[in-house]
């Protein structure tokens, strides 16, 4: 089973988010990992953009971050389970 983290951000360094630490902590955690980036402007895109191939970018326009239209629904018990096993 492949494990998948989706997050969004913008702006995350100038709002203090900590978005480079969260990822380094969750890249053992995931196959991948999807950062929806709002394009920023205080550096965050250049911050997060090198850190790890299992890193994926996706830029929107708005300034706001939303979900892609198609998402994948998870077994939040399943998703648990997996994760105490860790």
């Amino acid at each position: 089973m492949l494990l998948s983290i989706y997050t969004c951000v913008r702006n995350g360094i100038y709002y203090d988010f900590h978005v480079v630490e969260m990822l380094k902590h969750h890249l053992p955690l995931a196959d991948e990992i999807v950062v929806h980036e709002g394009y920023s402007d205080d550096g965050t895109y250049e911050a997060i953009a090198g850190l790890d191939p299992k890193i994926r970018g996706l830029a929107t326009s708005g300034s706001y971050c939303y979900p892609p239209a198609l998402s994948i629904k998870v077994d939040t018990i399943s998703l648990i389970a997996l994760l105490r096993q860790i």
